[in-house]
């Protein structure tokens, strides 16, 4: 305001800030199971959710090749989802040696602690259509 933006132009700047990294910390997304996404909207958004498996896969977002990003992620049969969510760099180093590269693979036993870390709320990014499922 105090450099002569309208309200709508501050507006747009919060929200890049808050949903792709900016002020937000690093942006970071991972697939989610149907259960999984469940398990998140009864958490109101505020935390990834318990999985079956040994690891989550966690990738950075990128927003010039998001779409591809999700189509990826979305390969997974088991995939129904694509959460996105926001983490400090210095509190991601507490479970990687480096954010650079990447896909990190967060071990099942780690994310409720991994969790306590997100910044704001999980977004859903993408859906499969129920109506096309891969096959098997």
């Amino acid at each position: 305001m105090l450099f002569g933006y309208e309200d709508w132009q501050n507006d747009w700047w919060i929200k890049q800030g808050i949903t792709h990294g900016g002020f937000g910390g690093l942006s970071c997304c991972c697939t989610v199971t149907a259960a999984g996404l469940a398990w998140i909207e009864a958490a109101g958004f505020r935390a990834l959710p318990p999985i079956d498996r040994p690891t989550l896969t966690i990738m950075m977002n990128d927003r010039e090749k998001e779409a591809d990003l999700y189509a990826a992620m979305l390969g997974d049969p088991d995939s129904v989802a694509v959460g996105r969510f926001n983490m400090l760099g210095r509190d991601f180093m507490n479970f990687w040696d480096s954010q650079r590269g990447g896909p990190w693979d967060l071990p099942a036993g780690r994310i409720a602690e991994f969790n306590r870390f997100l910044r704001g709320s999980v977004e859903i990014v993408a859906r499969r259509d129920p109506r096309f499922r891969q096959p098997r």
